[in-house]
């Protein structure tokens, strides 16, 4: 092991200093800067990705009334990291950390009297911005006539560990002129 700059120590995963209190190391296998809180090890920085994960993706066309699932938002118009699927219409976080979502859906095409529901899924299960509790993260649109556009905004800042899913769920409509985007804010 070394000691560089502010007193970092460079090691592995596996070669880590006995710790105290405000140690930081680097971990050259990990890329992971590392702080020591007195009883754990806390990543301050995760440098494993050499780019910012990022995307936006767009419904292109306007067909027609969908069932109730997971918005289909089909085509990219960009991904930092290939991380969001045009199949399954989900990003999946690359890396652990706090990641901001926006969704914009102009709302048609469900009848008169009945209510349009937008909300977050996380790993496949409507996204509580506050666990443990009946409030999350959702649009309701109640439509009251039979000609009706309604856009629909939804935002969050959703913790997700490496691997998890963030996507778009409705109760069925024909959106049109629609976004689902999201990028990496703090790990």
């Amino acid at each position: 092991m070394s000691v560089f700059g502010h007193g970092v120590e460079v090691c592995t995963s596996t070669t880590r200093p006995t710790p105290t209190e405000g140690s930081l190391i680097y971990e050259t296998d990990t890329k992971k800067l590392m702080l020591w809180n007195g009883s754990a090890w806390t990543i301050i920085k995760d440098l494993s990705i050499d780019y910012f994960p990022a995307f936006c993706a767009v419904k292109e066309d306007n067909g027609g009334l969908l069932g109730a699932g997971i918005y289909p938002f089909n085509v990219k118009l960009f991904d930092n990291g290939n991380n969001y699927s045009t199949s399954n219409y989900t990003f999946t976080a690359p890396i652990t950390g706090n990641y901001f979502f926006t969704t914009t859906i102009q709302m048609w095409g469900f009848s008169a009297g009945s209510r349009g529901i937008l909300l977050f899924y996380k790993n496949g299960t409507y996204f509580r911005a506050v666990p443990n509790t009946g409030g999350g993260v959702q649009s309701i649109t109640e439509k009251d006539q039979t000609t009706y556009h309604d856009v629909v905004v939804l935002s969050t800042i959703a913790p997700l560990n490496a691997g998890d899913n963030f996507s778009v769920y409705h109760s069925g409509l024909r959106g049109m002129q629609s976004h689902f985007s999201g990028c990496l804010v703090s790990n």
